[in-house]
């Protein structure tokens, strides 16, 4: 429950924002993260990486999809 609140507060903050805020935001929470609270040797391990702006703007505003019953 909790983190679908969460999520749900997330998007509607980030729509909010403008694109480079919300970029912004998210490879700061990125960092924060990769920095404080992931196990390095894991890290290494997976070799996961931040997404570029562009990755990022197709996940943040996604596309309209038709209304249920319409199509």
């Amino acid at each position: 429950m909790m983190f679908k609140f969460k999520k749900w507060l997330w998007t509607k903050i980030t729509g909010l924002m403008g694109a480079d805020r919300a970029y912004a935001k998210y490879l700061a929470h990125f960092n924060h993260y990769q920095n404080n609270v992931v196990d390095s040797e894991l890290q290494k391990d997976l070799n996961v990486k931040a997404l570029s702006k562009e990755e990022f703007l197709k996940m943040w505003k996604p596309k309209t999809k038709c209304k249920t019953g319409c199509c």
